[in-house]
């Protein structure tokens, strides 16, 4: 059992908790995330570990920011998959995409309940589609990569 995916699995579970009662995840969090996964991997790794931590920073920002910009995605997960990957380095990339896929999944059920609904119901209410809390898939697939870790999988 490796401590770095115990803090990013505990980082995210916090996040998660925060964002299902604010819509919000504290900047204190992803900044408590970010500093501990930097501290931890250069202790644990030297000057390498600390370009490892800093390499899992910078791969959510790049790769998610023009998501950001569409407003597919807030800036507190961004954020929030910065911290992780200050923990996990370039794991995060996996991390990111378990957790889309899950959210696509996720969203794609909530799509075609509305429309079953719609279809089945007598109204012509228009249905909205509500915002999703994108923690929950990341928390997820922290635990998803950590388990897969673990079986060697």
């Amino acid at each position: 059992m490796d401590i770095v995916d115990i803090f990013s699995i505990t980082l995210a579970f916090f996040a998660m908790v925060s964002d299902l009662r604010t819509y919000k995840i504290p900047n204190r969090i992803c900044l408590t995330g970010v500093l501990s996964g930097l501290v931890l991997n250069f202790v644990l790794h030297g000057c390498n570990g600390l370009k490892m931590s800093l390499t899992g920073i910078v791969y959510p920002v790049l790769m998610l920011y023009l998501f950001f910009l569409i407003r597919v995605i807030g800036a507190g997960d961004i954020k929030l998959l910065a911290g992780i990957g200050a923990f996990v380095s370039k794991r995060i990339i996996y991390i990111i995409f378990v957790a889309f896929v899950l959210a696509s999944f996720y969203s794609i059920i909530c799509i075609t309940c509305k429309v079953v609904r719609r279809f089945l119901s007598k109204s012509k209410k228009r249905y909205t589609f509500s915002r999703m809390h994108l923690s929950v898939p990341i928390f997820i697939s922290c635990a998803v990569c950590f388990v897969c870790r673990l079986t060697g999988a």
